[in-house]
């Protein structure tokens, strides 16, 4: 189930933008920042450990779409999620 910012900071019981201040001063980052790191670190265990095909692994954390997944994989890691693949076996 997807959850908005929104229904995060109305849990913690505060504006969307005191949570998005507060979580950025305790992670350093951004609420969507944080979510995209964690699901590279996902995608990085699943190219360590399995041989599913990068589609697969992009949907299985989270993104439909397979470009966006490996645009924003090279963001984090600084290589495509083939490379990342090809050079940790390495």
């Amino acid at each position: 189930k997807a959850v908005s910012i929104g229904s995060l900071a109305e849990r913690a019981n505060l504006s969307i933008s005191h949570f998005c201040a507060l979580f950025k001063q305790e992670t350093g980052l951004a609420p969507i920042d944080y979510l995209l790191h964690m699901r590279v670190q996902r995608a990085c265990k699943l190219l360590d450990t399995t041989a599913q095909p990068i589609k697969a692994i992009a949907e299985q954390v989270g993104f439909s779409d397979p470009l966006y997944f490996s645009r924003i994989f090279h963001k984090v890691q600084g290589v495509s999620p083939m490379t990342y693949r090809l050079t940790a076996k390495g």
